[in-house]
């Protein structure tokens, strides 16, 4: 849920998983500022749980759904 709470204003659109190892895989169409604000909220809300970030930029897939939680 902290992912989707911080993505809150931002002009993102994607989805947040959990991964069966306990990572957590986020999809995020967003401008890269959106983008790296969404990293940057989770990391200050998330501080002392978050052992390691990767970043991977790719071509936008142009999506418009919003941001929200995926089972």
């Amino acid at each position: 849920m902290t992912c989707v709470t911080e993505a809150s204003g931002l002009n993102v659109h994607g989805h947040v998983s959990n991964q069966s190892d306990g990572s957590v895989l986020m999809d995020v169409d967003a401008s890269t500022a959106d983008g790296k604000e969404l990293v940057r909220r989770i990391q200050i809300a998330r501080a002392g749980y978050i052992d390691d970030t990767h970043v991977e930029s790719r071509d936008s897939l142009n999506r418009k759904a919003g941001f929200k939680i995926k089972s």
